[in-house]
């Protein structure tokens, strides 16, 4: 399928690629609009309500919506990307499969639009130069880097850090806002 994605984005810069995570698949985007539609597998995994498994099976059988696995290499830039900004924390597997559809897409040639509600996925576009469209959210205004710390004894994670528990005290890890 990844083929797919690229024939798509071989028919020119101007040619718009969306792609959705659950968000836009419970808000029908792919049955709205004319554009292109494509989401990871584990997307598809996270609907479950009667009217948006209707709704997705329509958009399947109309090609509406086409079933892409990201590039593993693409997943791994992304999780290391998200890392560095902070927001690993707060992205699921799938959040990141998402992301790295955009990213393939955006360095296939093609003009990636994300449809998201995640504050923490449009957060990583902004910084990758994606643009993305809130459904029912207003959306982030700006990109925010995070640092990860402990809340009790203050301890700071060192960039790159992969656990989610404090290695001084054990109390679980949070993100604090941090400038650039």
């Amino acid at each position: 399928m990844k083929e797919y994605l690229l024939e798509l984005c071989k028919e020119g810069k101007d040619r718009k690629i969306i792609i959705v995570d659950a968000a836009g698949i419970f808000a029908s985007i792919p049955l709205q609009i004319t554009a292109p539609c494509i989401t990871s597998p584990r997307v598809i995994n996270e609907i479950k309500d009667k009217e948006s498994m209707r709704n997705l099976k329509i958009a399947l059988e109309n090609k509406r919506l086409i079933i892409i696995e990201p590039p593993h290499d693409i997943v791994k830039i992304i999780e290391s990307h998200s890392r560095k900004m902070g927001e690993h924390y707060s992205l699921s597997q799938t959040d990141k499969e998402v992301i790295a559809l955009a990213q393939y897409a955006k360095l296939s040639g093609c003009n990636p639009l994300v449809y998201t509600d995640d504050y923490a996925i449009q957060n990583i576009l902004r910084s990758l130069g994606i643009n993305y469209v809130p459904i029912k959210t207003r959306g982030i205004s700006k990109e925010r880097k995070y640092i990860i710390i402990c809340r009790a004894c203050g301890w700071i994670a060192p960039k790159g850090f992969k656990h989610d528990t404090c290695p001084i005290c054990g109390t679980k890890l949070s993100k604090k806002i941090t400038s650039f």
